[in-house]
């Protein structure tokens, strides 16, 4: 999720293209359920699905660009510079806002205990809740998935094929992923780290041995049809089926087959939009997909704060729901260009002064 998509020979454009769409589709849902007292199951079929190709691509992405063995502090400071510094502004403003200004959130609570843990990317329950794990920053909750991830990628530094690493790593995460089956969901920090939330993750460093091995770059334009349909196909049993009265971990499955097979097909068509401008509009909402994800409940909070007090009616709902969509889209292009870009250049940097070979963030 907030990984820079800058790899070995170049950007892929296909995939940071649908980063940016799942940022979108968080965004929207969030949009649409803010508002709502009772907010209908399939708004939050939108967020899930977006954090779970976010995961398959930082999967993808963070085993492609280190193929071999790599520094671990270098990895480590890259890591910390690309996540933390937006995530703690954000964080630290929302709690000055929760203490200063309680009435402008509707469950958002403060305690300086739970500001810490949120901070340090340790799960920690929602102050007055047992099952609710979620940091300060509600989206945050993804990134204590992406620091485990690094963490235990890190452990497998010194690999020297990404092979190798890469089945290690199934057997770490696949014993975590085991667990879940003997965990109740959301009872502990245990059962937050064996969970299915991993599997994405692992999916993407399979993808991202395939690519290295030119398995993408060898699909056929004629079989595209054929994955169009299994994309439309598992998209739509996501959006048409109650995955919640289904076993947990087929209703993870399926947020992961179709996340999977989006990707399958930004890989396989990347070669049709490696030649895209970085100003092209959907590129750059991929680029500053991360700002995206973080920001945007600021903006949906003061957007439907703006609509009650003008006082409009229901005409105007859709009109809000447009209105503050795209101005999430400028505030995260705001955001990434000031806050994101020059603590990436200064990750960068410092990888350059330590390492003869420059080092992609």
């Amino acid at each position: 999720m907030q990984t820079n998509t800058v790899i070995q020979s170049g950007k892929f454009n296909s995939v940071q293209i649908l980063r940016g769409l799942a940022a979108l589709l968080v965004v929207i849902g969030h949009t649409l359920q803010h508002p709502m007292a009772e907010p209908p199951p399939i708004l939050g079929v939108l967020g899930a699905f977006g954090v779970s190709i976010f995961f398959v691509i930082s999967g993808f992405i963070i085993s492609y660009i280190h193929p071999r063995d790599f520094a671990p502090a270098g990895f480590l400071w890259r890591r910390i510079i690309r996540i933390v510094p937006l995530y703690w502004l954000c964080t630290i403003f929302l709690a000055l806002c929760a203490v200063y200004l309680p009435n402008l959130f509707k469950s958002t609570s403060f305690t300086p205990y739970y500001l810490f843990s949120s901070l340090a990317f340790i799960p920690e329950l929602v102050p007055g809740t047992v099952d609710d794990w979620r940091p300060l920053l509600k989206p945050g909750w993804s990134l204590n998935y992406e620091m485990f991830f690094y963490l235990i990628f890190i452990l497998f530094w010194w690999c020297e094929s990404s092979l190798r690493r890469i089945v290690f790593m199934s057997l770490a995460l696949g014993v975590l992923i085991a667990g879940a089956f003997f965990v109740e969901r959301n009872s502990s920090v245990t059962a937050f780290y064996l969970n299915f939330n991993l599997m994405p993750f692992l999916a993407g460093m399979w993808l991202a041995e395939m690519q290295r091995r030119g398995f993408w770059s060898d699909f056929s334009v004629n079989s595209l049809p054929v994955l169009l349909f299994f994309v439309t196909l598992s998209i739509g049993l996501l959006f048409s089926v109650d995955l919640t009265v289904l076993p947990l971990f087929i209703e993870n499955l399926a947020y992961l087959t179709a996340s999977v097979l989006l990707v399958v097909t930004a890989l396989c068509t990347d070669r049709w939009v490696k030649t895209l401008s970085p100003r092209n509009l959907f590129v750059q909402i991929g680029d500053s997909s991360y700002s995206l994800y973080l920001t945007h409940m600021f903006v949906v909070g003061a957007g439907w704060a703006v609509f009650n007090r003008l006082g409009l009616g229901g005409w105007a709902f859709p009109l809000a729901v447009v209105a503050i969509i795209i101005a999430s889209l400028v505030g995260a292009k705001i955001s990434y260009l000031i806050i994101e870009k020059p603590f990436m250049r200064l990750g960068r940097n410092k990888a350059k002064l330590q390492s003869p070979v420059p080092q992609p963030s």
